[in-house]
């Protein structure tokens, strides 16, 4: 067990390169202090404030920061694996190139958080991994999210409204219930993904890969886009796509059977013979 340091104050103080490996640092106060290669992995940080921190390649593997403040931090290229941050309060956070692969997201707040990578960094520059992350009712409204890999992770009842989610991986993830009114999902990944009651007003899914994904999806969902989408085998029954133009949206083995497609444009969009349209539709002459 690492040392104990209950409610310290850490203010400001230049901490790189510490090492706080199981440490307890419950209530601890680190506003403003430069992380930079620090170590926390397994401490305990639950309800501390690390307001304003500068993190760079700095570690929290299986750390518990349950109801931390992290508004407005720095935590580049920084390692928090398995991490339990539940209801912590990421505000503005810049996470870039940061790993969250397996970490407990849920409940916290990432409004603003900036998760974005950008292409043109160095060869050896990753994306924001948020694989299997649990985030399930966090608040990721008007967050950066372009790139981010998310695949298989929880995203149920969260909140992404407005956000960007360009090219971002979704492969396989849950978004029951969850809030995606305006957000940007172009050329995403979302295969296989779980649409269930989730709000898509107004979001923007062209040539987005919805690939075998489920669109049981919400009264509020009309007039999203899905413009070059592919719909390979996704289940769309049921789905409100009045007054929708769909070109070069691929539609093979895509379920269609009791969506409403009414004045809907089809001439250049895919299917083949696999493709289920509503009963009242002959694709032929629409």
């Amino acid at each position: 067990k690492g040392a104990d340091l209950t409610g310290a104050n850490l203010k400001g103080a230049d901490l790189e390169g510490a090492d706080f490996t199981g440490a307890d640092l419950e209530g601890a106060d680190f506003t403003g202090a430069n992380l930079w290669h620090a170590h926390f992995k397994e401490a305990n940080l639950s309800g501390s404030k690390l307001s304003g921190v500068r993190c760079y390649n700095t570690s929290f593997p299986s750390a518990n920061l349950t109801e931390v403040l992290l508004a407005e931090a720095q935590l580049w290229a920084s390692d928090f694996t398995r991490a339990d941050l539940t209801g912590a309060n990421l505000k503005g956070a810049n996470f870039q190139r940061t790993d969250l692969t397996g970490a407990n997201l849920k409940g916290a707040d990432l409004t603003e958080a900036d998760l974005e990578w950008y292409w043109d960094e160095s060869p050896d520059s990753s994306p924001v991994l948020l694989h299997g992350a649990n985030l399930s009712g966090a608040n990721l409204s008007d967050a950066k999210l372009r790139n981010a890999v998310f695949a298989r992770a929880n995203l149920s009842r969260a909140n992404l409204g407005d956000a960007d989610l360009h090219g971002a991986d979704f492969s396989y993830v849950d978004f029951t219930e969850a809030n995606l009114a305006g957000a940007d999902l172009t050329g995403t990944s979302l295969r296989k993904a779980n649409f269930t009651g989730a709000r898509l007003l107004f979001t923007d899914l062209k040539r987005a890969d919805l690939t075998e994904s489920n669109f049981d999806i919400s009264g509020e969902s009309g007039c999203f886009t899905l413009d070059g989408a592919n719909l390979t085998k996704a289940n769309l029954t049921g789905v409100d796509l009045s007054y929708m133009d769909l070109p070069f949206t691929n539609l093979s083995g895509a379920n269609l059977a009791g969506a409403d497609l009414t004045d809907v444009s089809l001439e250049e969009a895919f299917a083949d013979d696999s493709t289920i349209w509503p009963s009242d539709l002959d694709p032929k002459v629409s």
